[in-house]
């Protein structure tokens, strides 16, 4: 049987380590959207790449 401390240890380790997934899945989106915002500035390329299902399901995943 586990003890409330070790317990406790296993949950705090855990949620350190969601803690440090989480900033790193934020950094990412934020490149991500910077990435979409530059690709639709340049009006060729964007336009080449709208109509890609790709593009589509990356600007609906990032809200933008």
């Amino acid at each position: 049987m586990m003890t409330k401390r070790k317990l406790r240890e296993r949950v705090d380790s855990r949620r350190k380590e969601l803690e440090a997934e989480s900033e790193r899945f934020s950094e990412l989106r934020g490149r991500l959207i910077s990435f979409a915002e530059d690709i639709k500035t340049h009006t060729v390329i964007y336009n080449m790449l709208r109509n890609l299902p790709l593009w589509k399901e990356l600007e609906n995943l990032l809200g933008i």
